[in-house]
């Protein structure tokens, strides 16, 4: 009975005015809570800083809370986010009572008549223009501003240097000047970097004034001065230094920042990365060898060309060599002949290699493959399968050099029919195309020897090229054999230059008996005639120091 009467007690007592407060005092009808309600905000912004106010807690607390309070307040709802807005990074808002939070997303940017939220319950809110100013003017809105954020200084084109001390103005919406956040970006810490290819510094941002200090492990000062002229230091390989940086950024009337860093860090220095071309002037067609010296990683090679080439050379370490790294680089022959500029970098600096590309006499042919043997092997199927079944042998990139010396110019058969990279039309098909090989006529069921030595990559039976073999002779080289009446190799075999790798035949798309041998770097076919017995190079030339 004493039960019965306590809970008529309480459910009385649920019904007073001031109980049924203490129950709704923080939520809606959704049960979210009511931001003018909440004792706690939690700001994540756009670059995912977070910013915690208690109110009563002092400083910015009880402003802030009220900010998003009246924001809350004065917004107009509406159907649903303007599609620029709703891809657009967010403000991630919490509001807290006790042990209640609520998440709202606010779309806000530095136009101030473009401010939306979604509340907890995913509906839309346009906020006024004037109520969101207020949040604009305000530190904690830096995220939305480029001009906060504060340069970054990269060292030898890999470390990300923290500053030690940091001082950087923009202006917002007021047009007034205010401090950007910096705290997480200082370290008290002396960083320690070890450098390879050398001492490069460079700012997101070029400052107005850039002064570098230098000392050795003694404290001897080894440069003291701007970092324009800073070539004159000479840091030999291994020496520990300690770097001092002093950035400014000058304030004017047409900026909308400035400020000021400062930097202190010890280095352990390298050598700098050296590049050197095989050959300096080619045939558009051929290929060229890039090697590297200094370099401790060559995944972290850079490059590009000017012209560009359309093509990105894989370095790898020498395995005979490990001093150097090489890459092989292909021009097409769809490239128009001139001046190339090869910009290849490490560690912060780019070294110009300059390769001059002359024309190639390229002629058309028709050819000779008769409509049911195009219809039967030249279709898109064909084209696909042979693409995919080779992708991993013509991809494979390794430090070791197989190949020695010359490579066999097919002086054993009849005679060429048609050679790399003249175009060859298919009149049937409505195709034409850069031959990307050499065909030879020959007599059934001869040998087709290797051209140099290598590993077998793929060998077997494919519609388009009939009869395959694929060999990689290293850093990226192949040779392709193609339309055999068979193979006598598998993959994983070594072969030798004039091993045999199967017969001559007449499989795949061709009008002869014969074979077809090509040479590419990776998936790219090349011009082999330099580097046959009586071409120019007999070889694939590469750098080497002590033979310069």
């Amino acid at each position: 009975m004493k039960n019965k009467i306590l809970l008529f007690i309480l459910a009385v007592l649920m019904l007073t005015p001031s109980v049924v407060a203490i129950v709704y005092y923080n939520t809606n009808k959704d049960g979210a809570i009511i931001t003018s309600a909440a004792t706690t905000l939690s700001i994540r912004d756009t670059e995912g800083v977070v910013y915690k106010f208690e109110k009563g807690s002092g400083g910015d607390a009880d402003r802030m809370l009220e900010i998003f309070s009246v924001m809350e307040a004065g917004a107009e709802k509406v159907v649903a986010l303007p599609d620029s807005v709703a891809t657009a990074d967010s403000f991630t808002v919490t509001y807290s009572v006790a042990e209640r939070e609520t998440k709202y997303e606010y779309y806000l940017s530095k136009g101030a008549e473009n401010a939306y939220y979604l509340d907890s319950a995913g509906n839309a809110f346009r906020i006024q223009a004037v109520d969101a100013e207020m949040f604009l003017a305000t530190s904690y809105a830096q995220s939305i501003y480029n001009e906060s954020k504060v340069p970054v200084l990269t060292l030898s084109g890999e470390y990300r240097v923290k500053p030690s001390a940091a001082q950087w103005m923009y202006k917002n919406t007021t047009g007034n000047f205010v401090a950007s956040d910096t705290t997480a970006l200082m370290t008290e810490e002396v960083e320690s970097f070890d450098l390879e290819g050398g001492f490069a510094l460079e700012f997101s941002e070029v400052p107005d004034s850039f002064n570098v200090k230098v000392t050795d492990s003694k404290g001897e000062e080894m440069y003291n001065g701007s970092y324009d002229n800073i070539a004159s230091l000479r840091i030999d390989e291994g020496s520990n230094v300690t770097v001092d940086v002093e950035a400014k950024w000058y304030q004017d009337e047409s900026r909308t920042y400035y400020g000021e860093l400062s930097y202190k860090f010890k280095a352990v220095v390298s050598a700098p990365a050296e590049f050197y071309p095989g050959v300096t002037s080619i045939v558009v067609g051929e290929f060229l060898s890039i090697t590297g010296m200094n370099i401790k990683d060559p995944s972290k090679i850079t490059f590009s060309s000017e012209p560009a080439i359309d093509y990105e050379p894989v370095f790898v370490k020498d395995e005979s060599a490990p001093e150097y790294v090489r890459a092989l680089v292909p021009f097409k022959t769809t490239l128009v002949p001139g001046t190339y500029v090869l910009k290849v970098g490490y560690a912060g600096t780019t070294q110009d290699i300059n390769i001059e590309v002359k024309d190639r006499t390229i002629n058309t042919r028709e050819s000779g493959v008769d409509e049911g043997t195009v219809t039967l092997y030249y279709t898109e199927s064909a084209i696909t399968t042979f693409e995919n079944e080779t992708a991993s042998a013509a991809s494979s990139v390794t430090g070791k050099k197989q190949w020695d010396g010359y490579f066999l110019q097919g002086d054993t058969f009849d005679a060429i029919t048609f050679g790399f990279g003249h175009v060859r039309t298919i009149s049937s098909a409505n195709a034409s195309y850069n031959h990307p090989g050499v065909d030879y006529s020959a007599g059934a069921g001869e040998d087709v020897p290797a051209w140099n030595n290598g590993t077998v990559m793929f060998a077997g039976v494919l519609e388009l090229t009939g009869y395959t073999v694929v060999i990689d002779h290293g850093f990226g080289l192949k040779t392709w054999y193609w339309h055999m009446s068979e193979t006598s190799v598998k993959v994983g075999d070594t072969v030798k230059r004039g091993d045999s790798v199967g017969k001559t035949g007449k499989t795949g798309l061709t009008d002869q008996n014969g074979v077809h041998i090509g040479m590419s770097v990776c998936d790219v076919f090349v011009s082999p005639y330099a580097t046959w017995s009586d071409g120019a190079w007999m070889d694939v030339p590469m750098y080497n120091k002590d033979a310069q």
